[in-house]
């Protein structure tokens, strides 16, 4: 007799991109400016790095730990960025590396805890815990690279950008004989805080900074680099004197209550096959970056009559959408989304001081079957974007979430996970050492698990563009110049 299960049974059907491209709506509008970039090297560039050396703060800081909030706690890893300096007359007789290292031993003064180290304990339930271990001005240190390119910054052109190789040498960490794996790495051992000033041929600058996410997010890291920047131009202290609080602000509550948030999470026990999720993804996509200009925005708002959403909104549905398609998956899997989203100004952190450079940015998730993600209608899947990042308004969520990580061994589900940041928000106008703004500010990787959103300028003045790094399957770059 035949069991409950066994009848209600249906036989497991994968969608093929034939069954999609049959549709008669499908790739009738098309747009051929979108460009991509990808791993393959177009330029020879050779870079010279001294011996690196430990920067300590430029003044006695105290000697202590620090605690880290659960928040904190629960991000590990580092986050490599490059701050790209065109050449400006303003540099004329000085010396880019002299002058950043300066500033970084003044900066570090104000935020000496980024001098020191990390270690782990354990509390009474096995969990781990960090904390920062500041040395004053005779443990630890920033380290700092001087560098030198054999060539122009203009010849080099998009080789500098991610995924290309030429951009990962443009930071430095210890351990670099891992080919940029320790950037995936939930390792805490080594610096905090990673500098290096590479100088080219033109006079051109590229500041690459690795920091590690325990004690910084993308907010924090462009407080600390536009404190540089003032100190570099002459400013006596920081227009924001940062203030540390991870034991008042990001952590459980006494009594920890965990809702809503049990679905973006796996059990530690099952860290196996969160790991083979990774690596399929790894296996099944190539990493790129795509550059959309107004045009391409527009155009995709046309087709669509979405027309009041925001560019983040309507881009991020679109991308998902399409990149679930191509990845061929069973039409009844699921398919989660993650919006990295900033909870600063909203009412749960009215409390929350502008000059907390520690953690403060969630990941609110939503899931969905692939059938219903590739076949409902794109303005569906915009406002499913918009209830994702609406989700941190809530302030039960922001606490459960924080009681989840704070008291429950579970992983981040990678199933079929779409995980978006957006870099452009934190501008590139703060990071003036005394010859302008970067030109560009981007993350200096592709991540496994993870799709930045940046805004890049060309060199010539053109308009600026979309640059979206991302991992993605093949014939995902043909897709894109058809708007469905």
């Amino acid at each position: 007799m035949a069991s409950i299960s066994q009848l209600l049974w249906t036989p497991k059907l994968k969608y093929s991109t034939k069954y999609f491209h049959g549709r008669p709506p499908f790739n009738k509008f098309r747009v051929r400016s979108i460009r991509t970039i990808d791993a393959s090297p177009t330029a020879d560039l050779k870079i010279t790095k001294n011996e690196p050396e430990f920067i300590f703060p430029a003044q006695p800081t105290p000697t202590e730990t620090k605690p880290l909030s659960d928040l904190d706690n629960w991000y590990r890893g580092n986050a490599p960025l490059l701050f790209i300096y065109k050449r400006d007359a303003r540099m004329e007789g000085k010396d880019a590396a002299d002058v950043i290292k300066q500033a970084l031993t003044k900066a570090l003064v104000y935020y000496y805890p980024l001098a020191g180290r990390l270690f782990s304990t354990i509390d009474v339930d096995g969990r781990s815990k960090l904390w920062v271990d500041c040395g004053g001005v005779s443990g630890g240190g920033a380290l700092f690279v001087r560098a030198e390119a054999d060539i122009e910054l203009e010849a080099v052109g998009d080789n500098i950008l991610p995924p290309n190789p030429c951009a990962k040498q443009l930071v430095c960490t210890q351990g670099e004989e891992k080919e940029g794996k320790e950037f995936e790495s939930s390792a805490i051992s080594g610096p905090l805080l990673h500098i290096q000033v590479t100088k080219f041929k033109c006079g051109g600058v590229v500041l690459g900074l690795v920091m590690h996410h325990s004690v910084a997010d993308g907010y924090g890291i462009a407080l600390f680099v536009a404190t540089m920047g003032e100190l570099a131009r002459g400013q006596n202290a920081p227009t924001i004197s940062p203030v540390w609080l991870r034991d008042q602000f990001m952590c459980a509550r006494p009594n920890p209550q965990v809702r809503y948030v049990e679905n973006q999470f796996r059990n530690i026990k099952d860290s196996t096959n969160n790991l083979k999720s990774m690596i399929q993804e790894i296996r099944e996509t190539t990493p790129i970056s795509i550059f959309l200009n107004s045009k391409d925005i527009q155009a995709l708002r046309d087709r669509h009559n979405l027309q009041s959403c925001t560019k983040f909104e309507l881009v991020t549905a679109y991308l998902w959408k399409c990149r679930t398609l191509l990845r061929g998956s069973d039409p009844n899997d699921i398919t989660r989304l993650s919006c990295v989203t900033s909870i600063r100004g909203t009412r749960i952190m009215k409390g929350l001081p502008r000059a907390y450079y520690g953690n403060s940015v969630f990941m609110p998730s939503s899931t969905c079957a692939v059938r219903d993600l590739v076949d409902n209608p794109l303005s569906d899947v915009v406002e499913l974007v918009k209830k994702t990042k609406l989700k941190v308004r809530d302030p039960e969520y922001v606490r459960s979430f924080i009681d989840h990580i704070a008291t429950k061994s579970s992983l981040v589900d990678l199933r079929l996970r779409f995980a978006v940041s957006d870099l452009s928000r934190l501008g590139a106008q703060r990071f003036d050492f005394g010859w302008g703004n970067p030109m560009n500010f981007v993350s200096a990787i592709v991540r496994s698990t993870m799709i930045f959103y940046q805004t890049y300028s060309k060199s010539d003045g053109g308009e600026d563009e979309m640059m979206i790094t991302m991992r993605a399957p093949p014939g995902f770059e043909d897709e894109l110049k058809r708007i469905e």
